[in-house]
């Protein structure tokens, strides 16, 4: 049983945000078309790009546009007072050219946050009016209850632009506050992928080696505020955001995602990935099988499960290891491949047979076509009755009367009584002939025509070509023509008015003076005889002339001719039309399997299966009854002869794909082979890995989603195959049905490990070292301690110094119960964490109880705490360490202090003289 889509807001930010956006709302159409539950907006101070056939826009609502506003009326001298939400956080940021923003923020975060405050109203109406739409969905009210009380919020942006950059930490709080407002009794899990500037600098992309250090710089500021938003420990005040009836304030007292994944461009074995599709389309599919996911009764999922073993991990370092890494893979089953490749194949030879030359002897289409018609009831009754005599049989016989007619009695012979029967018999044949309706007869036959010589097209053309077709209708108007002029002819040859003629012949029979009345009546009866003769040729004629009016009128054969010319002109336009039709087709792109995923088919394995005998059969079969659209525009195009020889294909493909399809399986080997080498996109730094792997650091859980179509999800058996195959140590992986039978979707997730922990945070850190002299602007956040934030670790000298401070002010201290240091982060009767025990020596102790100081990353977290300016009730910092200063150096007088005590007390000298004008 396939599983629901999780209810869930993606919000694409900037252009490669709203990218990603964009092909996770593709798949959504094609997999899950009724899950109205999951919603889309982009945010751009950029205008949507334009549409392309593989990926259609963000609909109006979903896309807003944060552009199209002058700074200066924002943040210029004389207006930013009368913006206090923007005054608080913005700085003056030389080198800030006051700009109208409506084509991009220009890769300044500043400019990026200052839209988002220029448009708030908007953007926060957006959002809401999304989840509104969520909550209001019918999809969403037929969920399990377990999957109605929550929501995920998921922020899409690059970690070096300008527009997302500066904007998704201030998103990410404000979705986590609104949705309780919009839909109380609903959890928000607001979550993010984000992507590296790697994902740019070394990929297809084409950035501009200029580029690089701006790009790499604004990532280390965005970064740097992305941890301070993502450590415990840090005290955030609430930000006040402009709307149209006063600010609103926004919490922040909690981490900004709980779930933050990075994307680069080399995975964990160091492929690199040069394709920017390969890697966006890596990250829609992320999205979709992680939102397919199921939830238990209690509302968890998978995700969510390491989300709560990564918030109880220790720092590593210092540092919170509260990040994520992805990877996505696909495998598919291309049906939507086969059926456009196959219905292309199929378009050229329908094209290339319908421009083939006629076939003109007896075998041919047009000539079978033709003699199928002569047997029909239109057409074929036509033939039979004016063209093949066939009008003779319905001359009447009146046998008895025709007796009467030539009958003379011998004793009393007279002429006048014959001419009385013969009277008698022209009334009753005349009579006989009325009944025949043969106007009427004539009518319907034609009009069935009509009916039978398109019939007889369709099937001329799914056995043959255009030029077979015209020759057929040029035989069947030969037959028309020739049917008028057979009736009048007939009419012509055959006499008139025969009774005239019979009372003329027996009246002018006299008897004469010896005659004996028998030989009189027998020549009386001889006479009328041969006059009668003549009566079936004149009703013979008579029906010659009803038939002529009948093909003569106006609703008959004239329309026959008019729809025989149409006939004509339109095969001779689509015959002009098919080359060009057929190349359209052809120029049409085959659906591709998404950048970087596998196709679980060849091209040359579903060419020779197209190619099968049996199934070209089929399928001329099936095109049969569907070519006569070809003819359903009076003056066809190019473009509606393409789509209509498409149909006919497309139809045709269809019956006959179905089977191919459906016997066509995702092997289990390969699914297993696919994720047994799925790596995470992240380089570790081999600090971090010989962190993690000697047992300092917790090493990151790996964790797999594998989303099977239901053609394998209901098969248990394949299931156990593939688990059973997956030789991945330290990954859980769990099955997550989705809604496509054809695609075998995966993701590999990498958890729990801190930014320092990646190699290219090195080279972003150089990059804002090069360009002190544009560094302000790549922070945004108003707090001092967010743009100090240090994200990677103290250094080994730092720390020492830190770990001499700490003892100093009594954070570190030699327990006298343990017979070791421990350390105190906090006040005083804090938490301790013990650094080292049972050491007798005190240069020893002292020298353990700094390296494992350092070795735990301490420093970074004691520097915080101080840059809270918590001074403990004993004044200034300076002060606070005199007297400790004091007491050391008049104990370093004795030639016995240990020499580890000395580097300490060098140590807080050194930082007492850098803070004491501060």
């Amino acid at each position: 049983m396939k599983t629901p889509l999780q209810p869930a807001l993606i919000i694409g930010l900037g252009g490669s945000g709203i990218e990603i956006v964009r092909r996770f709302r593709r798949r959504l159409s094609h997999d899950y078309p009724g899950a109205t539950h999951v919603r889309f907006l982009g945010i751009d101070t950029d205008p949507q790009s334009q549409e392309r056939p593989d990926l259609p826009r963000l609909s109006g609502d979903e896309f807003h546009h944060a552009g199209n506003f002058a700074m200066h009326q924002y943040v210029g001298q004389d207006s930013i007072s009368n913006f206090p939400a923007i005054q608080y956080w913005w700085r003056s940021y030389s080198n800030m050219p006051f700009a109208f923003v409506s084509t991009g923020a220009g890769q300044r975060r500043p400019i990026g946050r200052l839209a988002l405050f220029v448009h708030f109203d908007d953007v926060k109406t957006a959002i809401a009016r999304q989840l509104s739409l969520i909550f209001q969905a019918d999809s969403f009210n037929s969920l399990p209850s377990e999957y109605r009380r929550r929501l995920t919020v998921y922020i899409v942006s690059s970690t070096c632009g300008g527009t997302g950059t500066g904007m998704f930490l201030d998103l990410a709080f404000v979705a986590r506050q609104l949705v309780p407002e919009v839909m109380p009794q609903v959890m928000p899990k607001v979550r993010s992928l984000l992507l590296m500037p790697s994902a740019f600098i070394g990929t297809d992309r084409g950035v501009p080696a200029g580029a690089h250090t701006a790009l790499r710089a604004n990532a280390f500021g965005a970064l740097s505020e992305l941890d301070w938003c993502m450590t415990k420990t840090v005290h955030r005040d609430p930000v006040n955001y402009p709307t149209r009836t006063g600010l609103w304030p926004v919490r922040r007292e909690s981490l900004a995602f709980d779930s933050c994944f990075l994307l680069g461009n080399q995975d964990a074995q160091g492929a690199i990935y040069t394709k920017w599709s390969d890697l966006v389309e890596r990250g829609s599919a992320h999205l979709q099988v992680t939102l397919a996911s199921s939830l238990t009764k209690a509302g968890d999922s998978a995700l969510d499960n390491v989300e709560s073993w990564m918030g109880a991990l220790p720092l590593a370092k210092g540092r919170a290891p509260m990040y994520s890494s992805m990877n996505a893979d696909e495998i598919m089953l291309p049906s939507a491949r086969i059926h456009a490749r196959w219905t292309k194949q199929f378009a050229r030879q329908l094209g290339d047979r319908l421009q083939s030359t006629a076939t003109r002897d007896e075998k041919g289409p047009a000539a079978q076509a033709l003699k199928d018609m002569e047997g029909s009831a239109g057409f074929g009754w036509l033939h039979r009755t004016l063209a093949k005599d066939g009008l003779r049989a319905m001359v009447p016989s009146l046998p008895e009367l025709e007796q009467a007619a030539r009958h003379v009695d011998a004793e009393k012979p007279n002429a006048e009584q014959l001419v009385l029967n013969a009277g008698t018999l022209h009334a009753e044949a005349n009579r006989l002939l009325d009944r025949t309706q043969l106007a009427d007869d004539v009518s319907r036959a034609i009009s069935a025509t009509k009916e039978e010589i398109d019939e007889s097209i369709r099937r001329v053309l799914s056995a043959g070509s255009i030029d077979d077709a015209l020759l057929f209708l040029s035989r069947v108007r030969e037959r028309i023509d020739a049917m008028p002029e057979k009736a009048r002819a007939e009419r012509q040859r055959l006499s008139g008015d025969w009774l005239t003629d019979f009372g003329t012949r027996v009246r002018s029979v006299k008897k004469g003076l010896l005659q004996k009345k028998e030989s009189f009546a027998k020549d009386l009866s001889i006479e009328a005889g041969q006059a009668l003769a003549t009566a079936s040729l004149s009703w013979e004629r008579n029906l010659w002339t009803r038939a002529v009016s009948a093909l003569d009128d106006a609703v008959n054969l004239p329309k026959v001719r008019t729809l025989l010319d149409r006939r004509r002109d339109q095969l001779e336009n689509v015959r002009a039309l098919i080359s060009s039709a057929n190349s359209k087709i052809q120029s049409t792109p085959d659906p591709v399997v998404a950048a970087g995923m596998l196709a679980a088919i060849s091209d040359a394995e579903m060419d020779a299966a197209y190619e099968s005998a049996e199934r070209q059969e089929r399928l001329s079969v099936f095109s049969r009854e569907h070519l006569g659209t070809l003819l359903a525009d009076e003056v066809p195009s190019a473009e509606s002869v393409a789509e209509r020889l498409e149909t006919v294909a497309r139809k045709a493909v269809q019956l006959v794909a179905e089977d191919f399809v459906a016997g066509t399986q995702i092997r289990p080997e390969l699914v297993s082979e696919r994720l047994d080498r799925l790596q995470p996109l992240a380089v570790f730094t081999s600090e971090w890995e010989a962190l993690s792997q000697g047992g300092v650091a917790e090493r990151p859980q790996r964790l797999a989603l594998l989303g099977l179509p239901g053609r394998m999800a209901a098969k248990e058996e394949a299931e156990k195959d593939i688990i059973g195959r997956l030789q991945i140590p330290n990954r859980e992986t769990n099955l997550v049905p989705i809604a496509d039978d054809d695609r075998v979707l995966m993701t590999t997730q990498h958890h729990g490990f801190p930014l320092f922990a990646l190699a290219e945070l090195a080279d972003c850190r150089k990059a804002i070292d090069a360009d002190a002299a544009s560094r302000e602007l790549r922070f945004t956040l108003p707090e001092q301690e967010a743009r100090r934030w240090a994200v990677e670790p103290t250094a080994a000298n730092a720390s020492a110094q830190w770990f001499a401070v700490a003892l100093a002010l009594g954070h570190v201290r030699l327990d006298q119960v343990l017979g070791g240091y421990v350390y105190v982060e906090g006040t005083l009767t804090g938490s301790e964490q013990v650094l080292n025990q049972g050491t007798v020596d005190a240069n020893s102790a002292r020298e353990q109880a700094r390296g494992e100081f350092l070795k735990r990353g301490l420093a970074d977290g004691f520097k915080a705490f101080l840059s809270k300016g918590v001074t403990n009730g004993s004044g200034d910092l300076h002060e606070r360490l005199r007297p400790w200063l004091t007491q050391e150096e008049t104990r370093s007088e004795d030639p016995s202090y240990p020499s580890a005590y000395r580097t300490d007390l060098a140590a807080v000298k050194q930082y007492a003289a850098s803070i004491q004008w501060v």
